[in-house]
């Protein structure tokens, strides 16, 4: 540093003016201004302390000076690392309180929409005579639908009048009225000639189809078995009677608070599991 740079001002007054900052609360000062004022009393005790010194008149106070001045820029740098972590802390804030504004409108304008849609949709008032059906009704009677309830597809088996390869009876035969005094018993008819008998005079492979001539025998047998099952849509009074439900209602009757009682269970469950 050459000596034009060194300002030419008293020792006593620099130490008064350098020492003015110091006296003021460094957070009620912009962050820049302080920093600008610690460069410029550690610039100038720098100078005053080069100054004694090429003079040949080393100076203590302007040495206390400058470590109190060179302390002073320490903590004035601290305190802008402070400022700068609070800062982008600020930043990273807003920048959560955007998205967060964003979720609120985004919540807000489905609401809106929902409330829209459901205002438009078409609805029916309820019925006047309804009532209130009670569950154990509800459940008795369905214990005995199975009772009433076929399958979609189901028919009943016609009973065919005649038997294929039978042949009908005596008084099934009418005779015709004589011709020249000769009597003609009219011919039976074949199979193929009664309406509906006709498919049932075949064999059961013939009339199911090449799939089912092509099956082995055993899955023939196995399809064989599964429609002599009889047809059950719905489970037997028995089976309903010893199920959940069916507990439930007969803890129920006795008395017992079944979701106050399963509630710890449940917990304990999880306490377990966890634990193991």
């Amino acid at each position: 540093m050459s000596s034009n740079s060194i300002p030419q001002k008293p020792t006593q007054a620099t130490s008064t003016e350098a020492g003015a900052p110091s006296e003021v609360d460094p957070r009620e000062v912009p962050i820049g201004e302080l920093l600008s004022k610690c460069f410029d009393r550690m610039e100038t005790a720098l100078n005053t302390l080069i100054e004694s010194i090429t003079t040949y008149n080393p100076s203590v106070q302007a040495a206390a000076e400058l470590v109190a001045a060179d302390e002073e820029l320490n903590k004035g740098l601290a305190l802008f690392a402070e400022h700068q972590a609070n800062y982008a802390r600020i930043l990273q804030l807003r920048q959560t309180a955007e998205s967060l504004d964003n979720q609120v409108k985004t919540t807000l304008s489905m609401l809106a929409d929902t409330r829209r849609d459901l205002l438009a949709a078409p609805f029916t008032e309820p019925l006047p005579a309804a009532r209130d059906v009670p569950y154990d009704e509800l459940l008795e009677y369905a214990s005995r639908i199975s009772k009433f309830t076929v399958p979609p597809a189901w028919k009943p088996k016609e009973v065919s009048a005649v038997t294929p390869g039978a042949v009908p009876p005596a008084s099934a035969v009418t005779s015709v009225p004589a011709t020249n005094g000769a009597g003609v018993t009219p011919t039976v008819p074949t199979p193929m000639e009664v309406d509906g008998v006709a498919a049932q005079a075949r064999p059961d492979e013939e009339r199911r189809g090449v799939a089912w001539a092509n099956l082995p025998a055993d899955q023939k047998e196995w399809l064989e078995q599964m429609k002599r099952v009889p047809f059950v849509p719905w489970p037997s009074d028995d089976v309903i009677r010893s199920g959940g439900l069916a507990e439930i209602h007969r803890l129920v009757e006795q008395g017992h608070d079944v979701i106050g009682e399963a509630a710890p269970a449940s917990r304990g469950d999880a306490m377990d599991e966890g634990e193991g």
